[in-house]
C-alpha cells in the first residue's frame, strides 16, 4: 500500500484536514461510545457514621500501603474507641458477612498495597472483600481505598494520566532516563501539527532528538509501505486523511505527548530494497532501545484497525452495575460513599472491576507476533493500548500502569502486577555473566518468540537478532539461533506438540538450528548432566549484513559415539531399553542409513540411565555430512547383563577396565555394549 499521488496545494492554500481523533470526547460520542455514570446506578446501601481521622497503629500502617494481620476483636475495640478506618473495616465485613456469626478471636488480614485494599477472613462462606471508592465520587478521608476510574473512549482525556506516567518514570527510574539525546534512526516521521502535514525525515548524520517508535501488527492487509518510488513523495509529505487508521492514531498520540518524530518499520525501511532492509533490520536493538516512547496498537489486527478501541455500551454498563457490590454512605463525610465488593477465588480487584477490559490479561492480536518481543523487550517505555490503556516500563519490564486503577492528581497509580511476560529482559540477557543464568534466559526467550506467529520464513532470525545483538560476551560466539557455549545442551532441542511445524523447504539455517523449523520449539535444560559427546568445531555464515540475521551456511563438528539404523532398531522389542523419537518432520521414517549420535546422559547406581542425542539422516547437498532429523531418548535399566541395543547384541564390559577420564570412560562403556556402535566425527550441517 502506498500513498495517492496528490496535486500538492500552493503554500497559502493548505490542505484538508480530517478531525482528529483527540477530539472525539465521550460527551459528543455516539451512544454506543457513551459514559455511563456508574454513580447513578441503585445498589444495596447503609449508612455509617465516621470520624474523620484514624487514632490506631493498624490503619497508619495501611495507610503507607502495607498489609496487617489483626484480630477481629481487637478491630472491633477500636471501633468502639472511636477509630474511623477501624469502624470502616467491622461496617465492611458486617454489610457482606455470612450468615453465620464472626467470633471476636477471628483474624483478619488486611492488605494495601498496588492500588488495592483488600479484607481477607479465614471464612469458607466469606470470600475476600475489596473496598474502592467509584470515580465521581468525594475523595475518602482513607488513602488506603483507591478510586476506580472508568476507562474512557477519548485519548485527549488521557493524556494527561499519560504524561504523569512518563514524567513518574523520568524522575524516579535511573535505567529509564535519557542520560542525553538519543541519535535519531535513518528515518523517521516528522509528525506535523494540526496544520501541517507530516512528512519522512532524512536526519543528517548524528542529528539527535526524542522520538516515539510503533509496535503494530502487519495483519493479512498490506500496510502502509516506503519503496524506491515513493520515497520522494514521502519525504514531501504523508497527509493524515490518506494514511491507515492505525498509523494516523499513532501519529496524533505521538502529537498529543509532545514528541516531534516517529519510526514506523514499514514506512522508515525501503521494503522492495534488500540492502536497505537488511541494514536497517540489524539496527533495530538500536531504534527501540534509544525510542523515548513504543506505542502499542495491542488489539489491532492490522494497520487498518486502529489503536483507539471503541467501548461498547454493554461493557461499560457492566462495570457500573457490578453483582455483589454494597455501598456504604458515610453520615459524617457529606458525599463519601465507600464501595464493598466480594471477589471471587483468585480474581483480583482489576479483573473483576473491568471484566476483559485489560490488554495485558487477554491474548492479542500484536504479542502473537514473533517480531514484537524484541520490540517491547527493547523498549524504554511502552504505551499499551488495548482494552484500556497501559504503560510499562524497562525498571519494571512485569508491571504495568492501568488507566481503571488510576486516581488522579494527588497520587500516581500504583502498578498493576501482572506477568506480562516470562521472566527475561534485555538487561538480564546482555549481562548475564553465569553461563548457565544465560542459558535459562535464553531458553525461556526462544521458546516464547517460537510460539508466535511470522508471515515471512526468511524473518525467522532477523526477527530475533536485535535482542542476539545486545549480548556482550567476547568468548562467546552466536550461530544461527544457539549459543556456543551451549551447543552441547541445546542442540537436542525438540518441536512442541505432535503436529507442531516442520523444516523449511527453503534453506534460512542449517538443520541443526531451531530457526530451520516452522513450529515451536522447546530448547532443554541441563536435565542430563553429563556431555559424552564435544562440540570440536562450529561456525555460520550469515547472508546478508545483520550478522545475526538470516544464514547463508552453517556446520558444526561432533565427536562422539554414534550407530547406524536398522529396520529393527525402533520396535522397542527389549525388555530392559526403551527408545523414544521425536523426529522434526511428522512424516519421516527412518532409512538404513540414518544414524544416532549419542549427546548426554543421566545414570544412576541403582535406577534407570536416560540417553539423549541427534537423529541425523546423510546430507544430498553436502557429501560426507549429516543433517538434522531430529532427537531419541534411549532409557534403560541399570548395567544389564545382556541386552538388544538398536537390535545388536551387547557385549560384557571387561571387569578390570582402565580408570579414564569421563567422556572416554563413558565413550568406552557404551562402545563395549555394542559392537555396532562406533566413535568418530560427525559433520552436521
Amino acid at each position: 500500500m502506498s500513498l495517492p499521488k496528490l496535486n500538492r496545494p500552493n503554500s497559502t492554500g493548505g490542505s484538508t484536514k480530517p478531525t482528529s481523533p483527540l477530539s472525539r470526547d465521550p460527551a459528543t460520542a455516539s451512544s454506543q461510545n457513551r459514559v455511563i455514570d456508574a454513580t447513578s446506578i441503585q445498589r444495596p446501601r447503609c449508612t455509617v457514621s465516621l470520624i474523620e481521622r484514624d487514632t490506631c497503629t493498624l490503619c497508619l500502617v495501611l495507610n503507607e500501603g502495607g498489609s496487617s494481620r489483626s484480630n477481629f476483636g481487637q478491630i472491633s475495640a477500636s471501633k468502639t474507641n472511636g477509630c474511623g478506618g477501624c469502624s470502616l473495616i467491622i461496617e465492611s465485613i458486617m454489610s457482606m458477612k455470612a450468615r453465620r456469626e464472626i467470633h471476636g478471636q477471628l483474624t483478619v488480614r488486611l492488605q494495601s498495597e498496588n492500588g488495592y485494599f483488600y479484607i481477607k477472613l479465614p471464612i469458607h462462606t466469606l470470600q475476600p472483600l475489596a473496598l474502592f471508592c467509584l470515580e465521581g465520587d468525594q475523595a475518602t478521608p482513607w488513602a488506603m481505598i483507591p478510586t476506580i476510574q472508568t476507562p474512557l473512549t477519548a485519548f485527549s482525556s488521557k493524556v494527561p494520566m499519560v504524561k504523569r506516567w512518563i514524567e513518574q518514570c523520568e524522575e524516579q527510574h535511573a535505567i529509564c532516563r535519557e542520560p542525553s539525546l538519543s541519535q535519531l534512526p535513518t528515518r523517521v516521521i516528522d509528525v506535523g501539527s494540526e496544520t501541517q502535514d507530516a512528512h519522512l525525515f532524512i536526519p543528517s548524520n548524528g542529528e539527535k532528538a526524542r522520538y516515539a517508535t510503533l509496535s503494530h501488527c502487519w495483519g493479512k492487509a498490506r500496510p502502509l509501505t516506503l519503496t524506491r518510488e515513493t520515497l520522494d513523495q514521502y519525504c514531501s509529505a504523508m497527509p493524515l486523511i490518506y494514511m491507515p487508521k492505525t498509523f494516523q492514531e499513532a501519529i496524533t498520540i505521538t502529537r498529543a505527548l509532545d514528541i516531534r518524530y516517529l519510526w514506523i518499520d514499514s514506512v522508515c525501511i525501503v521494503q522492495d530494497d534488500k540492502e536497505d532492509w537488511e541494514m536497517e533490520s540489524s539496527r533495530m536493538a538500536h531504534v527501540y532501545w534509544n525510542s523515548y516512547l513504543t506505542i502499542a496498537a495491542d488489539r489491532a489486527k492490522d494497520s487498518h484497525d486502529g489503536i483507539f478501541q471503541p467501548e461498547s455500551e454493554n461493557q461499560l454498563l457492566r462495570y457500573a452495575t457490578m453483582k455483589n457490590v454494597k455501598t456504604i454512605d458515610v453520615a459524617t463525610q457529606k458525599g463519601v460513599s465507600i464501595q464493598v465488593r466480594a471477589l471471587g477465588s483468585g480474581d483480583t480487584l482489576h479483573q473483576q472491576m473491568c471484566p476483559g477490559k485489560s490488554g495485558l490479561e487477554e491474548p492479542n492480536h500484536l504479542d502473537a507476533r514473533a517480531w514484537v518481543l524484541q520490540e517491547k523487550c527493547l523498549s524504554r517505555r511502552t504505551l499499551i493500548f488495548g482494552n484500556e490503556v497501559a504503560f510499562r516500563c524497562r525498571m519494571q519490564p512485569q508491571n504495568a500502569y492501568c488507566e481503571c486503577m488510576f486516581r488522579g492528581q494527588e497520587q500516581i497509580a500504583q502498578p498493576l502486577v501482572k506477568q506480562c511476560r516470562p521472566g527475561y529482559t534485555v538487561d538480564s540477557i546482555s549481562s548475564a555473566s553465569e553461563p548457565i543464568l544465560f542459558g535459562q534466559l535464553w531458553e525461556t526467550l526462544v521458546e516464547d518468540f517460537t510460539a508466535r506467529n511470522i508471515t515471512h520464513d526468511s524473518d525467522r532470525l532477523p526477527a530475533i537478532s536485535a535482542i542476539a545483538a545486545t549480548r556482550q560476551e567476547p568468548k562467546d560466539v552466536y550461530l544461527a539461533g544457539l549459543w556456543r557455549k551451549h551447543l552441547d545442551v541445546h542442540l537436542l532441542w525438540y518441536k512442541v506438540g505432535s503436529k507442531s511445524g516442520s523444516h523449511y523447504s527453503s534453506y534460512y539455517a542449517p538443520s541443526w538450528s531451531w530457526a530451520s523449523f516452522s513450529g515451536r520449539i522447546y530448547l532443554p535444560r541441563r536435565d542430563l548432566p553429563e556431555a559424552i559427546w564435544e562440540i570440536v568445531d562450529a561456525f555460520s555464515i550469515s547472508m546478508g549484513k545483520n550478522p545475526y540475521g538470516t544464514v547463508l551456511y552453517g556446520e558444526i563438528s561432533i565427536y562422539s559415539m554414534f550407530a547406524t539404523v536398522r529396520p529393527c532398531d525402533i520396535k522397542n522389542k527389549s525388555p530392559f531399553w526403551r527408545l523414544g523419537l521425536k523426529l522434526d518432520n511428522d512424516c519421516e521414517e527412518l532409512v538404513f542409513t540414518d544414524v544416532f549420535v549419542f549427546g548426554r546422559r543421566r545414570e544412576h547406581l541403582y535406577g534407570p540411565q536416560l540417553y539423549r542425542g541427534l537423529v541425523l539422516r546423510r546430507s544430498k547437498a553436502h557429501p560426507g555430512a549429516y543433517e538434522r532429523l531430529g532427537i531419541f531418548n534411549l532409557r534403560g535399566l541399570h548395567a544389564p547383563r545382556s541386552i538388544a541395543l538398536f537390535g545388536f547384541e551387547r557385549k560384557d564390559a571387561r571387569d578390570d577396565e582402565e580408570t579414564v577420564g569421563p567422556f572416554e570412560a563413558a565413550m568406552e562403556k557404551l562402545r563395549m555394549w555394542n559392537a555396532a556402535i562406533e566413535t568418530g566425527l560427525v559433520r552436521l550441517v
